[in-house]
This record gives structure tokens, C-alpha cells and sequence, in this order.
């Protein structure tokens, strides 16, 4: 087992520059050596134009995968067969059954993590330890953000692949796979799609939940500060309440409990568990919900959007 990982990112784009590296230069256990990316970046590392250009020149313990979804299977592939372990920014692949292939890429000892970052914020974890022995009766989901603002003129968010307003909403999903005590599936959905894109800007998703209903009100054109909340009600009474995409929990008349925004720190944390015990964590199961909204919906036309 090393002490430190050579780590090195695909895509330097926003969340690279937001997320990864900052979390990067806090980590005790990684190293980042490189970025790749085919466009001049503006990075103290150095760059190389594609993986395979790296691979060739860099010896790597572990590398991260934070390319728009469209291109993140084969990139995978290419590190796994390289030998390193590999992190995937969420969504893992456009679908399971990629995820699937690149699970089975992998060689004895050899890591992959499908790293569902919002399921590491901070109340997460005690949500749900509250809801471990209760039933859920009924849940809101309320995921609103502006696109301008978290994702400016990034056309691959909706184009085939991009998941449209699922890119942010799959969070929530993953959340609430993570807390509710019983399984989750997706019964309805009713999908926005701006008459000159090809995917959802807003949607409502009825998912269940045991015998509970839970409403998915999902909005990507919201204006002013985000929205990020999932309230559950109980069938004892009880009332639980996430926001802030999970860094505030308020139960029942409870005063709030506020934990720090440390979403990544917490994904190479865990990265750097799988790779010490050899082991994998691909989870596909928010994929699937998504998938399978996108199965059921009913379509309606709204006006242009440009992103």
C-alpha cells in the first residue's frame, strides 16, 4: 500500500477547477501530477493533449475522470487497461450497462469508484441513521439552479448523453438511495424540453418508495440563489428535512444542524479506502432511476432555451 497516490485529472473544466484540484492540494493521500485536456489550460501542472500522450510518458497510480458523460467509458477503459484506478465524476457512463463494462475491466486489486460526490455532504450520513428504523409516508424534492450560473455554455448538457436537468437532479437521487430505508423506483414523469434542445430544462418525477410517494420538482432555469432540498415525512410523525444539497439537517422542531461543505475532500477519502483494500464501489442505481424517468415520461414543449 502507498502512502501518496500520483493522481492525475481528464477534463479541466469547471468542476476540475472548482472541486478536484482544490480537494487535490488538501488530500494527504494523492498527488495531482497532470491535467489532460485537448485545449490550452491555465494550470502550474503540466498538460498533455490526450490520455494516451500521458500514459506514455507519466508512470500513474490513479486517474479521475471529469470529462463531460459523452466520452467518459472509453477514457476509463484506457486508464483501467493502463493498470490505474479510476474515479468517475457522476454520472459513471451514459448507461449501466457501461458501468458495467468497465467493473469488469478491472483486474484483482485494481479500484473503480463511481463517486457520487453529494451522498459525501456533510448531514447525509446522519439522515440517514434517523430514518434507519422509521417508515417513510411521503417526500418533496425541490432541485432548482440556474444552468447560466453552474453550467455557462456548456452545450453537452443537452445534447443525447447530457442528461438535461438530471445532470443536477441525479444528486438528489443519489441522496435519497443513500437514506431511504427502502428501495426506490420511479413510477411517473412529466419532462419540459426546450423546443430547440433535445432534453428536459424541468421536470416532475413521482418516484416510491416502500408505500411512499416522493415528488421530484426539478427546475433548471430557476432564478436567484439554488435550491437543493429533499423533505420526508414519517409515518410516526416525524419530519426530516435536507437542504442546501444535504449540508443542513432539520429534524422534526430540532435546532438545524449545519456541517461544513466538504463534498470532495469526503469522494478521495473513500477513493483512497478502495484503492488501500484492492476494492470497487460502482454504484448505478441512481442511473437507473434517471433512465428509467426517461422510459415513462410524458414530453411537453416548452419555449428556446440557449445555454
Amino acid at each position: 500500500m502507498k502512502n501518496r497516490y500520483q493522481t492525475v485529472i481528464v477534463g479541466a473544466g469547471k468542476i476540475t477547477t472548482d472541486q478536484h484540484l482544490p480537494a487535490l492540494a488538501r488530500s494527504e493521500r494523492f498527488d495531482a501530477v497532470a491535467i489532460v485536456d485537448p485545449r490550452p489550460v491555465d494550470t502550474v501542472i503540466p498538460r498533455f493533449a490526450t490520455i494516451d500522450e500521458l500514459l506514455a510518458r507519466l508512470q500513474i497510480d490513479a486517474v479521475v475522470i471529469a470529462t463531460p458523460p459523452q466520452v467518459r467509458e472509453e477514457l476509463a477503459l484506457t486508464a483501467l487497461r493502463a493498470g490505474c484506478h479510476v474515479m468517475l465524476e457522476k454520472p459513471p457512463s451514459l448507461t449501466s450497462a457501461g458501468a458495467q463494462r468497465l467493473d469488469a475491466q478491472c483486474s484483482p486489486g485494481q479500484s473503480l469508484f463511481a463517486a457520487w460526490h453529494s451522498r459525501e455532504a456533510a448531514m447525509v450520513s446522519r439522515a440517514a441513521a434517523w430514518l434507519k428504523d422509521r417508515t417513510v409516508a411521503s417526500g418533496r424534492v425541490v432541485w432548482h439552479e440556474d444552468a447560466h450560473v453552474w453550467h455557462p455554455g456548456q452545450l453537452w448538457l443537452w445534447a443525447p448523453g447530457g442528461f438535461g436537468v438530471f445532470d443536477p437532479a441525479i444528486n438528489a437521487i443519489s441522496i435519497l438511495i443513500t437514506i431511504l430505508p427502502m428501495p426506490v423506483a420511479t413510477s411517473k414523469a412529466l419532462f419540459e424540453v426546450p423546443v430547440n434542445q433535445e432534453l428536459p430544462i424541468g421536470a416532475a418525477v413521482e418516484l416510491v418508495s416502500g408505500g411512499a410517494r416522493i415528488i421530484l420538482d426539478l427546475n433548471f432555469r430557476a432564478q436567484g440563489a439554488p435550491r437543493w432540498t429533499i423533505e420526508l415525512a414519517t409515518t410516526d410523525g416525524g419530519r426530516l428535512e435536507l437542504s442546501d444539497g444535504g449540508r443542513i439537517l432539520q429534524l422534526d422542531d430540532e435546532p438545524q444542524q449545519v456541517g461544513m461543505d466538504a463534498e470532495y475532500d469526503g469522494l478521495y477519502r473513500r477513493f483512497a479506502a478502495l484503492i488501500d483494500t484492492g476494492t470497487s464501489d460502482v454504484d448505478t442505481r441512481p442511473l437507473d432511476i434517471v433512465a428509467d424517468a426517461f422510459r415513462v415520461a410524458r414530453h411537453v414543449s416548452v419555449p428556446e432555451f440557449q445555454p
